[in-house]
């Protein structure tokens, strides 16, 4: 993807599309395009300090440290979608894992890049830090899927939370979500057997096929109706 392109996805909704021009050509004129293969970690809880990342395209998977210590898969990032800013809060160490579900491309700002860029203007200090309110709204996403007591509305609305826009697709592009039927249970807080009972029951409802690692949507709106009704 050339630089004008990724400009263009990365500009198109969260944290940096919600600031002022002149924030957002300040962050692309320090912030470096970089692709990933899927299969990959990108850092881990406890790494050293760096600098956030925006997803312009792919999907990167958010995994939270559990109460028992394990350390779980609990959102995809998709295009907009800016993360890894712990240490830009608080100057420690990474809290949160985060993993390449997907060949990926991202834009990442190194923290002395940010810290120059806060020091030309208060305002700017003020809207770098508004970063974290829309991980805030992530957080909120993924609170209220989870409190779905029916295991298949869950399943179905958890689906829908992580898979990619259907305005970020180009003609003709199916419309799927790259994950393992063990990890989309992980996301939903669901067992396996119930992932799997689901689906079938999904795809024969015409809603959509699920094959290994791979769920193509052939009917979002009949997902979408069924969980609004």
């Amino acid at each position: 993807m050339d630089r004008a392109e990724a400009e263009k996805r990365i500009l198109r909704r969260g944290w940096l599309a919600a600031q002022a021009p002149a924030l957002q050509s300040a962050v692309l004129k320090k912030a470096r395009l970089v692709s990933y293969p899927a299969g990959d970690f990108l850092f881990h809880a406890g790494d050293d300090p760096g600098g956030i990342y925006g997803v312009v395209r792919g999907g990167v998977g958010i995994h939270v440290p559990s109460f028992t210590g394990e350390v779980l898969l609990s959102h995809v990032a998709r295009t907009g979608v800016w993360f890894g800013y712990g240490p830009l809060m608080s100057g420690q160490s990474r809290t949160l894992t985060f993993s390449l579900l997907e060949a990926t491309e991202v834009y990442h700002v190194p923290l002395a890049a940010l810290d120059e860029i806060e020091r030309t203007a208060p305002e700017n200090a003020r809207a770098i830090h508004a970063i974290s309110d829309f991980g805030v709204a992530v957080s909120m996403s993924v609170v209220g899927t989870l409190q779905i007591r029916d295991p298949d509305r869950r399943i179905a609305a958890t689906l829908l939370r992580v898979a990619p826009p259907a305005e970020d697709l180009s003609p003709g592009e199916p419309h799927e979500v790259l994950l393992t039927q063990t990890q989309l249970a992980e996301l939903a807080n669901a067992g396996r057997q119930q992932v799997n009972r689901a689906l079938k029951r999904m795809e024969a409802r015409g809603w959509l096929t699920a094959s290994y690692g791979r769920i193509v949507f052939t009917d979002l709106g009949g997902v979408t109706a069924w969980l609004l009704d």
